[in-house]
């Protein structure tokens, strides 16, 4: 037998050379097709960049012309749009931390013009209304305890809180009677959906507790009518918890030294004890 007749078709030869070249050309139609998306979502993604860069150039312009505080809400006009319309940019580059340059110094430059608890003005519950929508990240399970890296992981708003707007509520609490409280008691009311809740839990019961127990005892029962009136206040876990740390702690205490004598029985300290069950935590 010849060995021509083992030799390759010529014809498959040439349709396995076609087959080739056109896996080649969608390859390469494919790659062309991918190349030119990836040139059109830069270009695209250069225009957003231009525009966010022309919205902020914006801000940096009106600034120079704010004279308070309440002047800043067109800038919040501009990062609501920012939020809205380029979440995603928002979100990655953090533009909400623009804001801080701007509002911070406004802000405490107001507050220092003899702001306090009594004369507090709607208009800025307003403000921070408006600027908790657009600075607050929900996303961040922020836990502070009281490190440099735990005050770093704050949005922009709860910084904004933190850093201009507590000092201020801090000193106007710490000048405020006790005995009075119903006034500070409309205040934190007021305030509350504004406060980020950690700062409620942690230092707003400290303010309370700095002015209103300074020193306390249970033999002085006078502290109970002082906090009566805040039980409503508070949700009940923070009350709780309040309760446990400032109250409870010192009435076991107190418990733990009572002495039981039936021939002189002294029961001041059992009436110091039962007296606040009303109010602490029964578990």
């Amino acid at each position: 037998m010849s060995l021509l007749n083992f030799s390759p078709s010529p014809y498959k030869y040439t349709d396995k050379l076609r087959k080739f070249d056109e896996d080649t050309t969608i390859a390469l139609k494919y790659d062309l097709n991918y190349t030119q998306q990836i040139i059109s979502d830069e270009k695209t993604c250069m225009n957003r960049l231009n525009i966010l860069l022309n919205m902020i150039n914006q801000c940096e312009q009106c600034v120079n012309e704010v004279r308070n505080v309440f002047d800043l809400f067109f800038l919040h006009r501009i990062f609501d749009e920012l939020k809205q319309n380029y979440e995603n940019e928002y979100k990655k580059y953090r533009l909400g931390d623009l804001a801080i340059p701007i509002l911070h110094p406004q802000l405490k430059q107001y507050l220092s013009s003899n702001w306090n608890i009594y004369n507090d003005n709607h208009k800025l519950i307003e403000f921070f209304s408006k600027w908790k929508q657009i600075l607050e990240d929900d996303t961040i399970d922020l836990i502070i305890d009281n490190s440099i890296q735990s005050k770093e992981n704050m949005d922009s708003y709860h910084r904004l809180v933190w850093d201009v707007y507590m000092p201020f509520l801090r000193k106007s609490i710490l000048e405020w009677n006790p005995r009075q409280p119903d006034h500070l008691i409309d205040f934190i009311k007021q305030w509350m959906p504004y406060l980020p809740q950690w700062i409620i839990d942690k230092y707003i019961h400290g303010f309370i507790h700095a002015q209103a127990l300074h020193n306390w005892q249970p033999s002085d029962l006078s502290a109970k009518a002082v906090l009566l009136p805040w039980q409503k206040v508070f949700k009940q876990e923070t009350w709780n918890a309040f309760m446990n740390k400032y109250i409870v702690s010192k009435l076991i205490s107190t418990m733990q030294q009572f002495i039981i004598d039936p021939r002189e029985q002294i029961l001041d300290p059992w009436h110091w004890f039962i007296a606040w069950y009303d109010m602490v935590p029964l578990s």
